[in-house]
C-alpha cells in the first residue's frame, strides 16, 4: 500500500495601514483647552504634554504578526517618544482636555528612540494590538504618546494636510482548508532498488508545499 502525507504552502503575510480616526493633545499649563483641530501633537515631560491617537481595526482577520505606530516628525529629537496603552476609547478628538483626558497606562509598551526632522518614526505597538483583540476582538485602539525628556516632541497629527498617522498591522491568516488527496498514485518498480511514482498533483488555496 502507498501512502502520501501532504505540506501545504506557508501562509501570506499581509500589511494593511489604518489611518487615524481621531487625535489631540493635551497640556497641563492649559487642562481645559482642547487641541483637536491643530495640525500636529506633542508630547513633553515638563510641562506635561501627552498625544492622544485612535485607530479603527474593525475588519481585521488573521493573526497579527506585527503592529508599527507610524507617525512622521516636523522637529528632530534625540530620546523620542513613549508608547502607551490607553483603557477606553471614548474620548472625543475636539472634546478631549488634560482634565478629561484618560490616563494612560503606567507601563511603557515601546519608544520610538531618536529620530531626525522632516522624518517617519516607528514604534512597536504589537502588544497593544493583540491585547485589544484579545479583549473583545478588532475595533478601536487608543494609545498615548507621553515624553521622555523636557525637549518636545513634535508630530505631524492627521490634521496635516500630509504624512498623517497610521497603523501598520501585518498578519497571516490561518488556513484551514487542507490540499486535496493526490489521485492515480501508482508505483511502478525499475529495479531492486528503485520505484518510479506518479500522481495526478493535489490542489490548495495557497498551494502544496510538497510531497512526502
Amino acid at each position: 500500500m502507498l501512502a502520501c502525507s501532504l505540506s501545504a504552502a506557508p501562509s501570506a503575510a499581509v500589511a494593511v495601514s489604518y489611518p487615524a480616526v481621531a487625535d489631540s493633545f493635551v497640556s497641563s499649563v492649559a487642562p481645559d483647552k482642547n487641541m483637536g483641530t491643530w495640525g500636529r501633537v506633542r508630547a513633553d515631560t515638563s510641562p506635561i504634554l501627552r498625544a492622544y491617537l485612535r485607530f479603527d481595526l474593525t475588519g481585521l482577520t488573521g493573526t497579527v504578526t506585527s503592529a508599527t505606530l507610524r507617525v512622521f516628525a516636523e522637529a528632530g529629537h534625540p530620546a523620542g517618544y513613549q508608547v502607551r496603552a490607553v483603557g477606553g476609547a471614548s474620548w472625543g478628538e475636539t472634546t478631549i482636555t488634560y482634565r478629561n483626558a484618560p490616563a494612560p497606562s503606567a507601563d511603557v509598551t515601546s519608544v520610538s528612540g531618536a529620530f531626525k526632522a522632516n522624518a517617519w518614526t516607528s514604534a512597536d505597538v504589537t502588544p497593544l494590538v493583540n491585547a485589544a483583540i484579545g479583549a473583545g476582538g478588532p475595533g478601536a485602539i487608543s494609545l498615548a504618546l507621553t515624553g521622555t525628556t523636557s525637549t518636545e516632541v513634535v508630530l505631524y497629527s492627521r490634521n496635516a494636510p500630509s504624512n498623517r498617522p497610521q497603523l501598520v498591522v501585518t498578519t497571516t491568516a490561518a488556513d484551514t482548508s487542507p490540499p486535496s488527496a493526490p489521485t492515480d498514485v501508482s508505483a511502478t518498480a525499475e529495479g531492486p532498488r528503485r520505484v518510479d511514482l506518479s500522481w495526478t498533483p493535489s490542489t490548495d488555496d495557497r498551494g502544496v508545499a510538497g510531497y512526502t
